[in-house]
Parts: C-alpha cells; structure tokens; sequence
C-alpha cells in the first residue's frame, strides 16, 4: 500500500490555524491569531503572484513650497509593500528631503529614494476597569487599529542593493523563492540632488522607479 508523502513544515515563517470546533472557547488570543493568520496568507498571496510595487498613482512630483526648496508631493495611490502589505494613500503627502540629511550615509550621497511603507496607528480609546484594584480603578486601551501610510527617505548609498537573478533552467533546477527583505518600504522615485540648497528640486531631477 503506498503512502503519500506530505511536507510538515509548511511556508517560511507560517503560522498555525485555529481549529474551530464546536463549544470552542471564542476569546480574544484565538480571534487575533486567526486574524493573523489571515493576514499572512493575503501578504504571501500579494508577494509571490503580484509582487511589490506601484499599482497607481503614487507619483513623486516637486512640492514648489516657498522656503522648502528640496521639498517634494507624493500623490495619492495605490501600491503594494516589500512584505505584500496594501499601501493605500489618499491625500497628498508632502515630506522635506532636508529634514533627512542628518541620515545620509556616505555623506556625498547626491541622490534620495523618496519611499512609503504600511504602518499601524492605535486609535478608539475604550475604557477597562481593573478588577485587581478598586472599582474607581480605570484603565484605557486603544480599541481600533487603524492602518496609515509613512513617507520616508532612504539614502542611496546606505539602501542594500538587490542581487541580479542567476541563470537557471527550469527543466532541471527549481530556482528558489525570493527571501522575505527586512525593510518593508515602497521605493517610488531617486531625487537628484542640487548642489546648493537653495536651489529648488526640478521634475527632471525626479525619476521613477
């Protein structure tokens, strides 16, 4: 009788799926690790079929601020994370390359990467009564998650740089998946930089990626 052959360790990094049963206990930990769960495989599911990147919008253009020369807008878009995280912008977002110079590594460095990455904001304080202390004891927590977008700069000379795919034929070597980056961020666009800093960002110095 043959035997089928199953593999036990599952996708890097997955996590166990609550089993729900009947007169399972439904509290708090189980709905969060389900939630997690499902969170992960639609982050997997975005990563290795569609890949990150800008869906639309999303474009990097010069903010034309009055005493913000390196100042650029990113407008609204649509895009998916390194990590296969959705990065949803609605408004326009201005951010100074100037306030980022402290960060620049080596310090040459003559171009910016204009960057958004998912993050999450705590929000809908609800109030909690401890039972350990007195009844006039009471305690807030946040009650909502509410997912935002941060914009960011990366230095070009500090951003790892990825390695080009070898060669490989597929009759006889699978190649394997991509690793799972550490920085979750969206790279929109490299700014050149002006030389003097008074000098304004131009549409040309601006090229997407």
């Amino acid at each position: 009788m043959a035997h089928s052959k199953h593999c036990t360790c599952g996708p890097p990094g997955a996590m166990p799926r609550v089993d729900w049963q009947s007169r399972s206990p439904l509290s708090a930990f189980a709905l969060a690790t389900d939630q997690a769960w499902r969170r992960q495989l639609m982050r997997r599911h975005n990563r290795f079929l569609h890949g990150a990147g800008v869906v639309c919008g999303l474009h990097v253009v010069p903010a034309s601020e009055t005493g913000r020369p390196w100042a650029v807008r990113i407008c609204p878009g649509y895009g998916l994370g390194a990590h296969g995280d959705e990065i949803t912008l609605c408004c326009p977002v201005v951010i100074d390359i100037a306030d980022w110079l402290w960060a620049r590594y080596p310090p040459d460095t003559a171009r910016a990467v204009v960057a958004v990455k998912p993050a999450e904001l705590p929000g809908g304080i609800r109030s909690q009564y401890c039972g350990h202390c007195s009844q006039h004891s009471v305690r807030r927590k946040a009650a909502r998650t509410r997912e935002i977008t941060i914009a960011k700069i990366i230095w070009e000379g500090s951003a790892p740089q990825q390695e080009a795919p070898s060669a490989v034929d597929i009759c006889r070597d699978l190649p394997a998946c991509l690793p799972c980056p550490d920085d979750q961020s969206l790279w929109l666009a490299f700014v050149k930089l002006p030389r003097d800093r008074s000098v304004p960002i131009a549409r040309p110095d601006i090229t997407a990626i």
